[in-house]
């Protein structure tokens, strides 16, 4: 019985702590659009070479890449969770070798990658404009 209560407990938590990973990363990605257009106007005044304007462009391709793939992501997983909650026989787990699975896999990475990346160049950006 306690493990149960634990594996319900730790399930609960992990659910818990993913969507807050998910709702950080999707807050981050409008956030660098958003600072994206703020900015603007500050980079228009540098010459077209300037490092700071490929900075720039980084942090909002980075935010693009970011909701893109969230999306992406969901709705993949949720293809993914709907093949297990089907599948009976196999006691509802998931296909780890199945596309949906791994391409929101794949997604997942994507959308952190361009987070940890969009974030550096902001700072980078902060510091050196």
């Amino acid at each position: 019985m306690d493990a149960e209560k634990n594996f319900v407990r730790a399930l609960n938590d992990y659910q818990s702590r993913t969507k807050n990973v998910s709702d950080l990363v999707k807050y981050l990605g409008f956030g660098l659009l958003a600072a994206f257009y703020a900015i603007r106007t500050e980079i228009n005044a540098l010459e077209p070479e300037d490092l700071l304007r490929h900075v720039h462009l980084g942090i909002g391709m980075s935010g693009a890449l970011i909701i893109i793939f969230d999306y992406l992501q969901n709705i993949f997983a949720a293809r993914s969770s709907m093949v297990a909650l089907k599948d009976k026989s196999n006691f509802h787990q998931y296909h780890k070798t199945s596309f949906n699975y791994r391409f929101g896999l794949g997604c997942y990475y994507i959308k952190q990658g361009a987070t940890a990346v969009g974030s550096i160049l902001l700072v980078y950006l902060i510091l050196f404009l």
